[in-house]
């Protein structure tokens, strides 16, 4: 019996099933990539030159959570992409912004997903609600501080050149220190949302 166990849980995937799989994550990446461009888009809130509060973020960050890093920045990036080459961006076209955005996506996988490379071992840390608060903390805080508020302030005062950096950092401060708790409560959400989803088959394992 054990012996047979041990085959059954080490069957290799059918071409079918990988087939079905990769035709399911293009499907969501794509639909998750048009509403990310929608919520940037349509459901922005820009307050002046370089600020706007946006929910952009969402679906990506649901795509890192079911599928990990990889197709998290691919959807991040590529909303941009579309967003402003299909004249709905806030700005003008910016190599930083994308790159940014490619970035955050990453971090969405690798903080969200529970293997974000397919390994099964154990995480450094095995407490799952411990696990769960850094999960969503890191993101918050590297998407918003290191990406957001440090880099993007940069790609803002290369466009606009009304202010110096340190004045595009002053400037842009509050946004960021408004949509920080934003990004937890909501990612929180998520992350509560994200086993269901799982089961549904949506996602990787």
């Amino acid at each position: 019996m054990k012996k047979s166990n041990q085959t059954s849980h080490s069957r290799p995937i059918s071409t079918r099933e990988k087939s079905r799989y990769a035709l399911k994550l293009l499907c969501v990446c794509a639909l998750m990539t048009a509403l990310s461009v929608v919520l940037d888009g349509f459901l922005s809130l820009p307050v002046g030159s370089g600020i706007k509060f946006t929910f952009g973020f969402l679906p990506p960050a649901i795509v890192g959570m079911l599928y990990g890093p990889i197709p998290s920045a691919i959807v991040f990036g590529l909303a941009d992409l579309i967003a402003v080459f299909a004249g709905l961006s806030f700005g003008p076209f910016h190599p930083g912004f994308t790159f940014c955005n490619v970035l955050m996506g990453f971090c969405f996988g690798l903080c969200l997903h529970p293997h974000p490379f397919g390994q099964k071992r154990e995480r450094p840390v095995s407490h799952p609600k411990l696990r769960t608060v850094l999960g969503v903390l890191t993101p918050a805080l590297f998407n918003n501080l290191i990406c957001g508020l440090i880099l993007n302030t940069c790609w803002v005062s290369m466009i606009y050149g009304s202010k110096t950096y340190l004045g595009w950092f002053l400037y842009r401060l509050p946004q960021y220190a408004v949509m920080i708790p934003v990004y937890i409560i909501l990612l929180f959400v998520l992350s509560r949302l994200a086993p269901t989803l799982r089961k549904m088959g949506f996602g990787k394992a």
